[in-house]
């Protein structure tokens, strides 16, 4: 069970259990997600763990952390729907396999970190910020030269629902290039109070401890920030898109919105349906497009509850357009019709009960469950479990008759370009 804690500026969870030798932190700075602060939040993110005032390089960093037990601490920020969110983690080893005092000294790193960076008259430190500036570039580009990438990205484009589903959570090379250490330290300056904030705390741990430690440690002059709605969708009449590229396959993606489904139809009949048609090894689309018809080199399906999509993706070669776009129609057109088993509902089911079962063995799956409960309309495990139980043939068939392309676009192979690559 989770204890939560209102403190000024954040909330802190605390998950007391000795199944796991580490203790687990992980805070999330979360808020609705604005173009122009992309590049600001991932260069942040990568400067508060570069180095810091202490120590001021990597290479002084990584010593630490080695000196820790090899304690593991790093970032991610990701879109979840409308929301943008930076995640700063801390694994260590808990002292019992240690010796006494090692969490005390991970955690005071991980202040360190957050508290403390390596600032120069109120800039960050030259150095550390141009190879980050660097690494952040050189990411951005690559995903510009990723078909898998670009292909999602026009896609998202066309269908217009929603400015925030659009372009790489990286940010820009252009906002990137305009941006200075003093820039990043401004931001860093209001980062904390411009932000929800919830720190969860996982392990065998003192949860008086815990909670003195961090406020201690974490003080903030907090914003009055609303809760947004997460969740979009979106609208639109039928359109079909072809794209030359200098690539040497092509990418095709059809989609649909999910507006008419349910919030209940979203988390589980929708969740098998993707499944039975495109989510798996044994799905229709694999088993019929790429396996027997031999149309497709990959081909899959997936489902966003919080960005109201439902999408098919697909490596083919050009001249398998028309055959692979005709059989996709004609396997959704199949699960309007039932012309699926109850065999295959059974190992859709049994798929995602395991991965419900398997939240329990994760550190992290264990907190992001919590986190999602929180504020994502997530259900319990146990009624999760209970709802995926409970779908039947008929309400499968129901979200089917929901779905219906509305976009299809192709990033055409570069022919040329695939020949002389041979």
């Amino acid at each position: 069970m989770m204890r939560t804690i209102k403190k000024d500026g954040y909330n802190l969870h605390i998950i007391k259990t000795n199944k796991f030798k580490t203790i687990t932190i992980k805070l999330i700075f979360w808020n609705e997600l604005k173009e122009d602060e992309l590049t600001l939040r991932n260069l942040l993110a990568d400067n508060l763990l570069f180095s810091s005032e202490k120590y001021n390089d990597n290479r002084k960093m990584s010593i630490k952390k080695q000196e820790l037990y090899s304690a593991n601490i790093y970032s991610s920020t990701y879109r979840s729907g409308t929301q943008i969110v930076t995640e700063i983690n801390l694994s260590c080893i808990e002292d019992k396999y240690t010796e006494k005092g090692n969490f005390e000294a991970s955690l005071d790193f991980l202040f360190e970190c957050l508290n403390k960076p390596n600032i120069n008259n109120n800039a960050f430190e030259s150095v550390a910020f141009n190879i980050t500036k660097d690494r952040l570039k050189a990411a951005i580009k690559n995903e510009k030269d990723n078909p898998n990438f670009y292909s999602y990205m026009r896609y998202k484009e066309i269908i217009g629902n929603n400015k925030v589903l659009m372009g790489s959570i990286l940010g820009t090379i252009e906002s990137l290039e305009k941006t200075t250490e003093k820039d990043l330290f401004n931001y860093y300056k209001n980062f904390f109070s411009n932000n929800h904030i919830d720190i969860y705390v996982l392990g065998n741990i003192d949860e008086d401890l815990i909670e003195s430690i961090f406020e201690k440690n974490i003080k903030i002059n907090k914003n009055d920030i609303k809760y947004i709605d997460v969740t979009t969708t979106y609208e639109k009449g039928f359109s079909e898109d072809i794209e030359d590229s200098k690539f040497n396959q092509s990418k095709l993606i059809m989609g649909a919105s999910t507006k008419d489904l349910t919030n209940n139809e979203k988390k589980y009949e929708g969740i098998i349906y993707n499944i039975i048609l495109g989510n798996s090894p044994n799905s229709k689309l694999f088993q019929t497009i790429r396996e027997k018809k031999s149309y497709a080199y990959t081909i899959s399906s997936s489902m966003s509850r919080l960005d109201g999509m439902f999408v098919i993706f697909a490596g083919i070669s050009e001249k398998n357009y028309e055959d692979t776009k005709n059989e996709v129609y004609n396997q959704l057109e199949k699960m309007k019709l039932g012309d699926f088993t109850k065999n295959e509902i059974k190992n859709a089911k049994e798929i995602i009960l395991s991965i419900l079962k398997e939240i329990d063995d994760s550190p992290n799956s264990i907190i992001d469950h919590y986190h999602n409960y929180l504020y994502y309309d997530t259900d319990t495990i146990e009624k999760q479990k209970e709802a995926i139980k409970a779908v039947t043939k008929e309400s499968i068939i129901t979200v089917a008759k929901k779905i219906n392309i509305d976009t299809i676009y192709m990033l055409k192979e570069d022919v040329y370009e695939k020949n002389t690559n041979k």
